[in-house]
Parts: C-alpha cells; sequence; structure tokens
C-alpha cells in the first residue's frame, strides 16, 4: 500500500515538475534595425499592422494584451491549445541602430518550439523591413548629401497671394535672360523656396545655381557658398505634396538631431511648364543642415 502511494506520489512530483520546466520555458529572438528609435516608436503601437503580420499559415492565433511605451504583450495559442506570453520590445543602441526583441514564454514541446521560434523571427523579419524604409514612416526617402554649389544668382519678391506656376517660370526666364546677358550659365535645376509671412502675404525666392557671379542691380542679387551639407529627398506631386514633404523633413529632422542653417528650398527637376500633370512633377527638397 504505502509502496503504491510512493509510486504514485512519485509519479504525479515527476508531472509537476515536467509541467513546471515546460512553463519556463523561454525564446528569445533579437533583430537589429538602421532606423531611429524615435520613428521606429512611432510605427510600434500601429496594432492594425501587428494584425497585417501575423503568420497566416502556421495554426497560430495572436492577440495584443497590452500596448505600453516601446513595449507590446503577446499572446500565441498554439494548435496544441498552449498559450505562450511574450513582450516586443524596441531599445535603442544609438542613433541610427534600434534592437527589436521578442521574449516569449510558454509550455513549449520541443516539436512546437523551433515552429514558434520562426513564426516570431517572421513577424520581427516584416516590421525591421518596413521601418528601415524610411519612406514608410515619412513618406518621402530623405538622405544626406553635400552641395558643391558655390554661386546662385537669384530674384526675390511679395505677393499677396502664393505664386502660380507661370509667374515662377517668368523669374526664372528673367534671371537666365540676365545672366546670358553677362556671360553666365546655368549648372544646375532652379530653385525655389515659398514663406507665408506673419500679414498673410507669400515672400517668393527663385534662385539659379550659376557658374560665376553677375553684376547686381538692386532686383536681382547673387549669393556664394562654400561646399555644405544638405538633407533632402525626392518627391513626386504638386504643390501640396512637396509643402507635406518640408513637413516631414522637419520631423525627419527631428528624429536625427541637426540644425537646419538656412532656408530650405525646392530645386524644380520637371518643367513645371511642359508637364501639366502634377503627378508627374519631380521637385527635390533640400535645406542645408549643421
Amino acid at each position: 500500500m504505502k509502496k503504491g502511494l510512493l509510486i504514485s506520489g512519485g509519479i504525479v512530483l515527476l508531472v509537476v515538475v515536467y509541467l513546471f520546466l515546460l512553463s519556463r520555458r523561454t525564446i528569445v529572438v533579437k533583430l537589429y534595425s538602421t532606423s531611429n528609435i524615435a520613428a521606429a516608436s512611432r510605427c510600434f503601437p500601429d496594432t492594425a499592422q501587428w494584425a497585417v503580420r501575423w503568420p497566416k499559415n502556421d495554426g497560430c492565433a495572436y492577440q495584443i494584451t497590452g500596448i505600453f511605451y516601446n513595449e507590446l504583450r503577446v499572446a500565441m495559442r498554439c494548435p496544441d491549445g498552449a498559450v505562450v506570453k511574450g513582450v516586443i520590445r524596441l531599445v535603442p543602441l544609438n542613433m541610427d541602430t534600434t534592437m527589436i526583441s521578442w521574449e516569449a514564454k510558454g509550455p513549449l514541446l520541443f516539436v512546437h518550439k523551433e515552429k514558434v521560434r520562426q513564426a516570431m523571427e517572421a513577424v520581427l523579419r516584416d516590421f525591421k523591413a518596413f521601418i528601415d524604409d524610411d519612406k514608410n514612416i515619412y513618406g518621402v526617402h530623405f538622405y544626406r548629401a553635400m552641395s558643391r554649389i558655390t554661386t546662385v544668382v537669384s530674384i526675390t519678391n511679395i505677393s499677396t497671394t502664393y505664386p502660380t506656376t507661370d509667374e515662377v517660370y517668368q523669374k526664372i526666364d528673367s534671371l537666365r535672360a540676365y545672366m546670358t546677358d553677362h556671360g553666365a550659365a546655368a549648372v544646375d535645376s532652379p530653385w525655389l523656396n515659398v514663406t507665408k509671412m506673419a500679414a498673410g502675404s507669400f515672400k517668393t525666392t527663385v534662385a539659379i545655381p550659376a557658374d560665376k557671379q553677375v553684376p547686381e542691380n538692386g532686383r536681382i542679387s547673387n549669393k556664394r557658398f562654400v561646399p555644405w551639407k544638405m538633407i533632402q529627398g525626392d518627391v513626386r506631386g504638386g504643390v501640396y505634396t512637396v509643402e507635406k514633404a518640408f513637413g516631414q523633413m522637419e520631423v525627419f529632422r527631428h528624429d536625427h538631431p541637426m540644425t537646419i542653417v538656412a532656408i530650405p528650398f525646392q530645386m524644380l527637376i520637371t518643367d513645371r511648364r511642359k508637364e501639366q500633370d502634377t503627378t508627374k512633377w519631380v521637385t527635390i527638397v533640400a535645406a542645408p543642415v549643421s
């Protein structure tokens, strides 16, 4: 009798220990993104996007059970009914590197452990690919560049309304004619800056990079530069799209701390008079930075 009880008790103890060991089984997956932590953080709590990332054919069900600062708590229900609970975290390593980690714990049999790990890795790889492409975050791919332009010829005026395309190109044509008359040639696309003034008027500056200075006449002036750093991005679209891109450039500048040292401007790659479809306009938005 006692022997039978001891055997039964031993079996129960082994089962309890076995289940305890299963419950302590942990899987950790880590990936490293080139995204800035501030940018990654804005995408992180988007539960609709996470729902898209869950694997569809692994038989598991996924549920976000908590949303915190740079932390998501996730429960995975496996085909055998086991529930694996985990935490996905963002950890900044430096200005341009963010670690994405997922630590999951639950009663995992060895046969399930590798499948769960593969599912976790697939989800994190998808999120990493998304935030590594900053066009997904800002709507524009911004990049650092070095300008070699040394001279621009410019003209500025103030108007009560936003300048039309024809008005902008009238100024460009006037500058080109003046440059030709004085033996100067354009070395790059025209530049444009439109700034809304406090009184509701608009200050418009049109400039053309030139191979040399021209005589100033009170209306047309020269500006001289040494090589300088820039952030810039390629934009396709009309005036609204370009203005939106400038707003996102400010967000990018804030995410990657830098100082804008002169007025941002547009490089008019497409001749907007010749292309009536604004969705085909190509513009480079740019800002000098330190």
